[in-house]
């Protein structure tokens, strides 16, 4: 396995670091759209506090499930990852609202 050299090394730092950056950006605004939505339907303030925490810890569950699939089980299609998200899915929508995984990434969603 050859190494990489530093300019490489540093490209893929500088490129991790802005894919980082986007993802969070992305995540906040995400959870943003989604707290703003949830005071629309009139929870309480408490409860939209509460659906933040839930919402942090159920997303960091999942993004664990996915990258230990790809990296530890070496499964760049994360089968187990997929089947284990639309299960959980599958248990907190109606049956005509639900696509499988590769359907919602391709932008298939049911609106």
């Amino acid at each position: 396995m050859s190494k990489k050299s530093g300019y490489l090394q540093r490209l893929s730092a500088v490129q991790y670091a802005r894919d980082t950056l986007v993802r969070n950006h992305m995540r906040t605004l995400v959870l943003d759209i989604v707290t703003i939505t949830l005071g629309k339907m009139g929870l309480s303030k408490e409860q939209v506090a509460e659906f933040r925490d839930l919402f942090m810890e159920t997303e960091a569950e999942f993004c664990e499930e996915v990258r230990d699939d790809f990296y530890g089980n070496k499964d760049p299609r994360i089968v187990y990852a997929k089947e284990r998200i639309d299960r959980a899915l599958r248990e907190v929508v109606p049956d005509e609202m639900f696509l499988p995984f590769d359907e919602r990434y391709r932008g298939g969603l049911k609106l």
